[in-house]
């Protein structure tokens, strides 16, 4: 069904402020409508729409402009969503051409995990390469590099006056956000972490499967019934990286991100010919991050999909994948 999605990535709460009302008020000023013409399409006062306004400059989601009111963040209408998701699909190209050639490489470096001995490197892979390369590991390169992922606009609140984080809203489908995505779980130990991976919706509805097996998860931390990390995956029946094999693999990750990454700063001047042809880009300022960061979930997606298509990835059945690993510090933070 054709709706508009919202998402962001950072520090703050912007959805204290968002009604179902003001998503619509949003996407008409997208196409330029000023207030009298709004009150016009809602069928309302300039009064009421200046009252439904007014929250949303306290949060720093809208400023005044020649006597109306635009946008400060993206902003993407189905025909641009479109013409943006189709584009992701060629960068994705790019970076499954370039994660292919480098494939032995993975597949030797997976051959020295104890995993290995037990399953095939294209079970795990989906999680190995998808989620620790393609989605946090390139989104850790692009974050240290700076070259297409800005920092994220400050964006006070009354309530959260150090707010900064990225937002965006498309019109199209829920797949147009993206299609996969990583949930991190911290476990009792420290640094320790159960991750999923894949979609948390199916067909518009939950990922059952993958709310479970979290569920699970939290039940058995409760209970006390579990001792270790690996004997929460004994229970949980999914793979367990120990810690030496844990940032091995990390080490493995970092250096095909860095890879990929250089990719994408390759592609820097057609992606942002693409920005400069949205309307976004002519009234919200400061908002190339927010559009590089919807962008970057596409193209990932597109570029799992892709070298799923070349048969060296299995996506399971249910949509997502599990492992209980160790690592260090944030992961997926934008804001810095």
């Amino acid at each position: 069904m054709v709706e508009t999605y919202p998402s962001m990535a950072g520090s703050g709460d912007p959805w204290s402020y968002w009604t179902v009302l003001r998503r619509k008020i949003l996407r008409k000023m997208h196409d330029g409508l000023t207030t009298f013409e709004l009150a016009q399409a809602f069928n309302q006062s300039t009064e009421q729409i200046l009252s439904e306004l007014q929250p949303l400059q306290t949060a720093s989601l809208i400023k005044p402009d020649k006597g109306g009111f635009k946008p400060t963040f993206f902003i993407a209408d189905r025909q641009e969503t479109e013409k943006v998701y189709q584009h992701s699909q060629s960068t994705g190209r790019k970076l499954s051409e370039a994660l292919l050639s480098h494939w032995n490489h993975l597949e030797s470096a997976y051959r020295e995990l104890s995993l290995s001995q037990h399953q095939n490197f294209d079970e795990l892979s989906f999680m190995l390469v998808g989620s620790r390369i393609l989605d946090i590991g390139l989104l850790g390169a692009l974050t240290r590099d700076r070259t297409l992922l800005t920092t994220a606009p400050s964006r006070p609140s009354p309530e959260r006056p150090d707010a900064r984080y990225y937002f965006w809203m498309v019109e199209g489908e829920l797949e147009h956000l993206g299609k996969y995505g990583q949930n991190d779980t911290d476990l009792p130990w420290s640094d320790w972490h159960l991750l999923t991976f894949g979609k948390n919706w199916i067909e518009g509805e939950h990922n059952t499967a993958r709310e479970d097996l979290e569920r699970r998860c939290a039940e058995l931390i409760e209970s006390d019934s579990v001792e270790d990390p690996k004997s929460l995956s004994a229970e949980l029946a999914i793979p367990y990286l120990s810690e030496a094999e844990s940032e091995k693999w990390a080490t493995v990750s970092e250096r095909l991100s860095d890879i990929l990454l250089d990719v994408l700063i390759g592609c820097k001047s057609e992606i942002n010919e693409l920005y400069q042809g949205l309307k976004a880009s002519t009234y919200a300022s400061d908002s190339f991050g927010e559009f590089f960061c919807w962008y970057f979930h596409l193209v990932f997606a597109w570029t799992i999909d892709l070298i799923f298509e070349k048969g060296v990835i299995t996506i399971p059945t249910e949509w997502f994948s599990s492992i209980i690993l160790y690592k260090k510090g944030r992961e997926g933070v934008l804001v810095t």
